[in-house]
């Protein structure tokens, strides 16, 4: 009589923390004889994959809430399956909305000033943020804690002007 040892798996994204808009990479690990059939659940909602390599590796992108994943099982190659229950292979990411970005006025003379007006959506603490400015590096801008704006002004304006944001960090 062959007897064959139960697969076993872990589950793991690559940041538990990421901006709105940005990817996650979910990586199974597996022990056992591949193939496998592995179902797991991202946000009680569950996907089956059949034909799984020893590590797998799932590309979420253009990820906009928080997420919770969740083995639930492993069948390797042998018919041998385990089943996650009370102490399930899981892991978590949280995701952080951006600040939006208005401009005051939206329209300038040549020459003129504009208002930049980062405002918060989420948190309530200390927020940095750093921008760029017709793509050279242009700073950063602090929202203090319990304020909802931070402001910068464009002076002598000479054409169309392009902010971008490349950066947060929110105190949370």
């Amino acid at each position: 009589v062959v007897v064959n040892s139960l697969p076993k798996g872990t589950l793991h994204v690559d940041n538990n923390e990421i901006c709105s808009g940005n990817q996650v990479i979910l990586t199974l690990n597996l022990e056992g004889k591949s193939p496998f059939t592995v179902n797991y659940t991202m946000d009680g909602n569950e996907e089956t994959y059949n034909y799984v390599s020893n590590n797998y590796t799932r590309i979420f992108t253009n990820v906009t809430s928080d997420h919770i994943y969740e083995l639930r099982s492993v069948e390797d190659a042998n018919g041998c399956k385990v089943n996650y229950t009370t102490d399930a292979p899981k892991d978590s990411v949280s995701v952080n909305i951006l600040p939006t970005i208005n401009l005051t006025p939206d329209t300038v003379c040549v020459g003129g000033e504009a208002e930049i007006v980062f405002t918060r959506n989420t948190g309530a603490g200390k927020m940095t943020i750093w921008y760029n400015v017709q793509g050279n590096a242009g700073g950063s801008v602090d929202i203090p804690s319990g304020q909802s704006e931070g402001r910068i002004t464009l002076s002598n304006v000479t054409n169309r002007t392009v902010v971008q944001v490349t950066a947060v960090k929110d105190s949370l």
